[in-house]
């Protein structure tokens, strides 16, 4: 199976057990990968927005959250860990209409994470 099978295979089960992620990101498309890294593509949509009509804070974590889980799944690994400390900054949050892309790349003991946003099309 190849780096990219397996973690879409990872998706999956969370997709299928989780609470949050079928929820929140159901949307969320992991468009390639290979050890220790993993791309995925979200359609930014009301739901993933705060008041402000922005991408709220926590639709970020938990995409960062997520794609640490399925970095270590790029690595063979399909229990994948706990995430333990987030930290984040940005500069301008996307709002719905945009195409978000992410790029999580796993090393031993962090993620670094990298977002940006697009229009559809």
């Amino acid at each position: 199976m190849t780096v990219l099978k397996f973690v879409q295979s990872v998706w999956q089960s969370f997709r299928t057990t989780s609470g949050l992620e079928p929820r929140l990101l159901d949307n969320l498309r992991v468009t390639a990968a290979r050890p220790g890294v993993v791309n995925f593509e979200l359609d930014i949509q009301k739901e993933h927005t705060n008041r402000l009509g922005i991408l709220h804070g926590g639709t970020i974590a938990s995409m960062v959250d997520l794609g640490g889980s399925l970095a270590l799944a790029s690595r063979g690994l399909f229990s994948t860990g706990v995430s333990t400390d987030l930290n984040g900054s940005w500069h301008a949050t996307p709002s719905p209409g945009l195409h978000y892309l992410g790029l999580i790349s796993k090393h031993m003991t962090s993620d670094v994470s990298q977002f940006r946003g697009k229009n559809r099309g």
